[in-house]
């Protein structure tokens, strides 16, 4: 859905990369989250492994638009 709001304007952009992930990689990512939350990220073949005070999440971001 945001995406295609603001798909017009983003499209010209050179260097923009847009990546897209599923409904539950996003709310496994949303476990993750409190108010003075800090997160490491480590990106490997395609894959994000987000680690933070919880259970580390891996996550297969998909090229929306871009490179």
């Amino acid at each position: 859905m945001w995406w295609e709001q603001n798909r017009d304007k983003l499209e010209k952009l050179p260097n923009l990369v847009v990546y897209r992930l599923t409904a539950d990689d996003a709310q496994a990512l949303g476990g993750l989250a409190s108010r003075t939350m800090a997160l490491q990220c480590t990106i490997q073949e395609g894959e994000a492994l987000i680690t933070g005070e919880g259970d580390p999440v891996r996550v297969e971001p998909v090229v929306l638009f871009g490179a």
